[in-house]
This record gives structure tokens, C-alpha cells and sequence, in this order.
């Protein structure tokens, strides 16, 4: 009963990352994530974990910002 009041009652989140080498010792990380409720704070959470991973990576640089809203 415990279980079945947890899935309708918390938002369930789920963040992937595919990590892949590329030419030149360059290495491409690609990032995604879902959930079922609370999109907006899922999308503040989201970009700042992005935002943390590119800062922690010397000369990373971000080719495809999903949350450019211009």
C-alpha cells in the first residue's frame, strides 16, 4: 500500500547522460532528463546541473541550449 501511495504522491525525476570520445581527444556529453511533475523546478534543477558540469570541464563548450529562449 506504501508503494502504491508513493507513485501518486511523489514526482518521479530521471536524468541521463550519454558520455562518447570524438577526434581530436575531444569528449561529447550529452544530456537529458524527465519527469512527471513540477517541470518548472525540474527545469531550474536541470540547468543548473548542466550549467555545473560544463564550468567543472576546462574549455567545454555548450553546442545545443534547449533552454535558449530566443
Amino acid at each position: 500500500m506504501g508503494a502504491l501511495a508513493y507513485v501518486f504522491l511523489f514526482s518521479h525525476k530521471r536524468v541521463w547522460a550519454m558520455i562518447e570520445p570524438r577526434d581530436y581527444g575531444k569528449t561529447e556529453i550529452i544530456i537529458g532528463g524527465h519527469t512527471n511533475r513540477n517541470h518548472s523546478g525540474f527545469e531550474e534543477k536541470f540547468e543548473r546541473m548542466v550549467r555545473e558540469v560544463k564550468e567543472s570541464i576546462p574549455g567545454a563548450v555548450r553546442t545545443d541550449d534547449p533552454f535558449d529562449k530566443d
